[in-house]
């Protein structure tokens, strides 16, 4: 319990010292990196956390908008590289389509969430959300073979782990 005060204590206290330096910030990291205050003054404080990847959003929710029919909403449209979007969940709707994302999360359940095993949970809550701000790791073949490999051999060091307890 005293690591959950001490953890909530350190994200309220980081949340407060950027909103109050939140300019100083700024400054120090266009200081040192000048093409993102550029970036910064076209496209936002949004457009600069995601490396332009939400004009990249907000394009394709108007393609889709317009272009899509029931059947690309179901199956997806299959075209990841002419409408990279570069955030994950929307490019598996893109390419796979709602039918596809089902999928996924029914791959994900079975595979890669062991609610027993926290490490397991953490890092696939990690995976997420960092590929939530990225792209293309669950649609590379590599990517996702990496990704199975690491979850199964943190699953046979959880159960040698558990054997071994056992044994004791």
């Amino acid at each position: 319990m005293k690591k959950k005060k001490i953890l909530f204590f350190s994200v309220i206290s980081a949340i407060i010292g950027l909103i109050f330096f939140k300019n100083n910030i700024g400054r120090l990291i266009f200081k040192m990196f000048p093409f993102w205050e550029n970036v910064y003054n076209r496209y936002g404080l949004l457009g600069t956390l995601t490396s332009k990847r939400s004009t990249m959003l907000t394009d394709f929710i108007d393609y889709m908008i317009h272009e899509w029919n029931t059947l690309n909403y179901l199956f997806g449209i299959g075209e990841y590289e002419k409408h990279k979007i570069e955030f994950e969940f929307f490019d598996v709707f893109m390419f796979f389509g709602l039918i596809g994302v089902f999928v996924f999360w029914l791959l994900f359940k079975k595979y890669f969430y062991n609610r027993s095993n926290r490490l397991s949970v953490c890092l696939l809550m990690n995976i997420l959300i960092t590929s939530f701000f990225s792209g293309a790791l669950f649609i590379s073949v590599t990517g996702m073979m990496f990704f199975y490999m690491v979850f199964q051999w943190i699953n046979v060091l959880n159960n040698n782990q558990l054997n071994s307890e056992l044994i004791e």
